[in-house]
C-alpha cells in the first residue's frame, strides 16, 4: 500500500499557495492549515476567514473567500 505524507508533500511543492481556512470550522481544525502553510514555506499564505465553518455556507464568508482568491490571483497581499 503506498503511503503519502501529505506534510512532506506540500514541504516539496516550491511554488506560491495560499490557504483559505473558517476558523470556525469543526471538521478540521485551522491548526491543520496553519500546518500546512508551515509546510509549504515561503511563498506561501494563510488567510482564516471569522466565523465559516467548513463548506463556507454563508454567503458573507463565500464572498470573502471569492474576494481573497482573486487578490491571491492578481499577487495581492491577503492580509
Amino acid at each position: 500500500m503506498l503511503r503519502l505524507n501529505p506534510l512532506r508533500a506540500a514541504a516539496a511543492w516550491g511554488g506560491v499557495a495560499a490557504i483559505f481556512h473558517g476558523d470556525a470550522d469543526e471538521e478540521c481544525p485551522h491548526s491543520w492549515g496553519e500546518r500546512y502553510a508551515e509546510a509549504l514555506g515561503p511563498g506561501t499564505e494563510l488567510a482564516l476567514i471569522e466565523d465559516a465553518n467548513h463548506s463556507f455556507d454563508d454567503l458573507d464568508h463565500l464572498q470573502t473567500l471569492y474576494a481573497l482568491t482573486g487578490r491571491f490571483l492578481l499577487g495581492e497581499a491577503l492580509d
